[in-house]
């Protein structure tokens, strides 16, 4: 098999070849939205390409439930426009999967309408008034046991919903989540499907408030409910019951693990979110390649910018990035589609600055890492680019943007890495103790050497936290993640880092012959830049001596030398056809 053939079926993941090349097809044969056009038109048109995908597809109804479908068609929408991608991930992921998995039959119309696309789904989660307010939802449904249905409103201006989708673009039905009071009694967190909007607009009761974002050009929106009346078949229940008495009943036992249920759902988005960005990434990466292929540096020798060995170290780092980030969200589908939508198993009274590494620790933080270090990288790709760079036509700020978007989508990066971080000292604290993961020879060109030292970081943040903390005894868990807040999140970043390294690892295990050896030079590229990029831990911990620190430098650069020769087959491998345009 060729380099090329070896590594595109690495790219796909758990994709079949024949569906992945069908994708491909019909997402890069729509109509782009004109980027002249106001923000409704733009929406306009990525609603239209949403519905031709339905159409396209029989089984686009039950994509809610198949994540490993639902993930090959947001492949390339991410790259095609990460607008649609968004709108798609949004539409058939989060609101039409929520209905599907949390009500079974009860909301049928609702089922219908978005299966169909004859409305578009709102996830509507995130209010304005508090940082954190997944945890603790201002926006109240309180059930009416008269009328058998439930009242939702926003009691203040601080519980108003945010989220794309959610403007006059297309009619819209939104899964809103509120506390739900029964009895006046708060009884959990809980979904429900609600009308927002039909072609002539907003519905009685709903107040509906453009907003826009530079980041992705959707139709953004903030939405205020007064109570606004919602039929008993319109909660997304998830085996909880009002009898005919008003007595509520639960099959979660607690208020946390009500939340955590509630919002398994999540677990779709991350993958998604894991295969978009590392979609856009490659797409980016690709543009930036080729601009380097065909652009000569200035000067008597008049080379092409690719054979600049500072070029080189951008954009194989990047290229490299690319791959990790693949490796990753291929590991994440495949493990959300072996477990599929099966609720959490709660253990205790654990509930963090999020909900999220309840659902599930290590894709959230999955997330976490592959946007903040795709944002980075096409930030890299563009810069590389000079003007071209911020043009357009050449997708580069529009994949970036996207990444940008994805620090807050799905959950805060910045405290999801908070929570991963506290979660691994209370193991520790459980756990009979460690063993020391020194690798015995410091090899920088070895894949593994560099996973251990990475590991070996991990557990050094961890023992300077405890250090530390011994100073502060007693304190709550509150106090002490504010106090130790960037200490932590350092901590869940570097417990990423690794995951990343595992996953790229385990994919370099699968190739055979010459092409394993290539796929190694590219792990340990990804490896060595996140080394540099902290280089002052491994100085401070004593990982690497100063002469091995000098090192990281030189082997980034050798590893450029070798993969110089292979750059257009690791490019080819990515599928992409898009080059730096030609005005």
């Amino acid at each position: 098999m060729t380099t090329v053939k070896a590594l595109a079926a690495l790219v796909r993941g758990h994709s079949e070849p024949d569906v992945y090349a069908s994708a491909r097809e019909f997402y890069l044969g729509l109509p782009q939205p004109d980027p002249a056009a106001d923000t409704e038109a733009r929406s306009r048109q990525v609603y239209t390409n949403l519905r031709a995908a339905v159409r396209r597809d029989k089984d686009a109804g039950l994509l809610g439930l198949d994540i490993g479908a639902l993930t090959t068609q947001l492949t390339w929408a991410a790259v095609t426009d990460p607008s649609l991608f968004i709108a798609t991930l949004l539409h058939h992921g989060m609101a039409h999967g929520s209905v599907l998995e949390l009500s079974g039959a009860d909301a049928e119309s609702a089922t219908t309408a978005l299966a169909t696309c004859t409305s578009i789904g709102v996830f509507a989660v995130t209010e304005l008034g508090s940082a954190g307010g997944h945890v603790a939802l201002q926006t109240v449904a309180t059930f009416d046991p008269d009328n058998r249905d439930f009242v939702l409103h926003t009691p203040h201006a601080g519980a108003r919903k945010i989220m794309a989708n959610a403007g006059d673009a297309a009619p819209k039905i939104a899964v809103t989540y509120a506390d739900l009071v029964v009895n006046g009694e708060s009884v959990g967190v809980f979904a429900f499907t609600v009308d927002v909007s039909n072609a002539a607009g907003p519905l009685t009761g709903v107040q509906v408030s453009p907003i826009h974002t530079p980041l992705l050009p959707l139709d953004y929106a903030i939405i205020r409910f007064d109570s606004v009346r919602v039929p008993y078949g319109s909660w997304l229940a998830d085996g909880a019951t009002i009898d005919q008495e008003g007595v509520f009943r639960d099959v979660a036992r607690t208020p946390a693990e009500r939340l955590t249920r509630s919002y398994r759902i999540l677990g779709n988005s991350w993958p998604s979110f894991l295969v978009g960005v590392s979609a856009a990434t490659r797409a980016g990466v690709t543009v930036a390649i080729s601009a380097a292929q065909v652009r000569k540096a200035s000067g008597a020798q008049q080379r092409y910018l690719i054979d600049l060995i500072s070029q080189q170290r951008t954009l194989l780092s990047a290229l490299a990035t690319a791959y990790a980030l693949t490796s990753l969200a291929n590991r994440a589908v495949g493990e959300r589609t072996a477990v599929g939508l099966s609720a959490p198993t709660i253990a205790g009274e654990r509930r963090g600055l999020t909900p999220w590494t309840a659902v599930n620790r290590a894709h959230s933080s999955w997330k976490a890492i592959a946007a903040d270090r795709a944002a980075a990288t096409l930030a890299d790709c563009r810069l590389s680019m000079g003007v071209q760079g911020t043009l357009t036509a050449n997708r580069v700020v529009a994949y970036e943007g996207l990444a940008r978007a994805c620090h807050a989508a799905g959950g805060d990066n910045t405290l999801t890495f908070v929570d991963v971080g506290y979660t691994l000292l209370e193991e520790a604290n459980e756990s009979s103790g460690e063993g020391d993961d020194r690798p015995d020879i410091i090899d920088l060109g070895e894949p593994n050497c560099l996973l251990a030292l990475l590991h070996r970081r991990v557990r050094h943040l961890r023992g300077e936290i405890h250090a530390s903390s011994a100073r502060h005894p007693g304190e709550d868990r509150a106090t002490f993640k504010d106090r130790y807040f960037h200490e932590l999140r350092d901590l869940g970043e570097a417990v990423a880092v690794t995951d990343v390294m595992a996953a790229m690892i385990d994919d370099m295990r699968k190739l055979d012959g010459h092409v394993r050896p290539v796929y190694g030079w590219i792990a340990c590229l990804f490896g060595l830049q996140e080394i540099n990029r902290h280089l002052h831990s491994f100085v401070t911990f004593e990982i690497l001596t100063r002469c091995q620190i000098a090192g990281v430098a030189r082997m980034i650069e050798s590893l450029c030398v070798r993969l110089r020769p292979h750059i257009v087959d690791l490019v080819d491998a990515f599928e992409i056809p898009f080059e730096i345009a030609d005005f």
